[in-house]
């Protein structure tokens, strides 16, 4: 702003000057006018005020006008000089002066005017751009929104997708689970049976085998008799039940897998 201010003191300077130089050329050029027209003038009569005559040369010259005005020629019949001219220079001086001053206020009015439009367009301007820095800004924040709103989303997709993705991995593995668990159950159920056959089977064989040689005597015996089956069902029972016990030692425990009781 101080550079523009330093050129425009300088081009009003400038100006200035050329003016200056412009009014003495023409205050010059006016002075060459005046003097040649002072030079070259045809005389006027003071009587009838009519170029080419002087007033005692005037055809009018015994009216009372010119008795009382006396006015002034080139020369005086009673012998006296001729009455002093009118200062055209001065006159001219003057309205130079005035019209320089005019000049003057009129280039300072310019150049105020010009100061002023410069001014509302510097204004005018720097509003403009505040403008378009806001829009700039506005448009930056929304783009920036945009992008985090779409980092966020892409962020969740991939959540559910590894949370589906969990679930089911989880019911594959559940089902796994129950499908091996079944298995397991199945084959010691069978194991069971089958180990249930081998000790119940060869105690069938000898209850056969006593109860064949058994002769029944009397009731005591059969009371007797029945007490020792009484004994032998206990036994096989408490035997049957160290084997399970023995095969579940064997296998171990029983480990859960998932979510499924033990």
């Amino acid at each position: 702003m101080m550079a523009g201010d330093e050129q425009r003191g300088y081009r009003s300077g400038g100006d200035s000057r050329r003016r200056d130089d412009r009014w003495s050329e023409e205050r010059k050029e006016d002075d060459r006018r005046d003097e040649d027209r002072r030079r070259y003038r045809a005389p006027t009569c003071f009587n009838c005020h009519k170029p080419g005559h002087y007033a005692n040369q005037c055809p009018e010259r015994n009216r009372r006008r010119y008795h009382l005005d006396r006015p002034s020629s080139s020369f005086d019949s009673r012998g006296g000089r001729s009455p002093r001219r009118r200062d055209y220079r001065r006159n001219t001086s003057l309205g130079k002066e005035a019209i320089s001053s005019t000049v003057a206020e009129l280039g300072k009015s310019v150049v105020a005017m010009k100061d002023f439009y410069e001014e509302a367009r510097l204004k005018k301007e720097a509003q403009e751009r505040r403008k378009a820095e806001n829009i700039e800004a506005e448009e930056r924040e929304a783009a920036e929104r945009e992008k985090a709103e779409r980092k966020a989303k892409k962020k969740m997709d991939k959540l559910r997708q590894e949370a589906e993705l969990e679930a089911e991995r989880r019911a594959e593995l559940r089902k796994d689970n129950d499908i091996h668990l079944a298995i397991r159950l199945s084959e010691m159920e069978e194991n069971f049976s089958t180990k249930m056959k081998c000790v119940i089977e060869p105690l069938k064989e000898l209850l056969k085998k006593g109860k064949k040689q058994v002769t029944y005597a009397s009731a005591s015996d059969s009371a007797s008799e029945g007490a020792s089956d009484t004994s032998v069902t206990q036994e096989l029972s408490e035997q049957a039940g160290r084997l399970f016990i023995s095969e579940k030692r064997k296998r171990g425990p029983e480990q859960t897998v998932g979510d499924s009781p033990p």
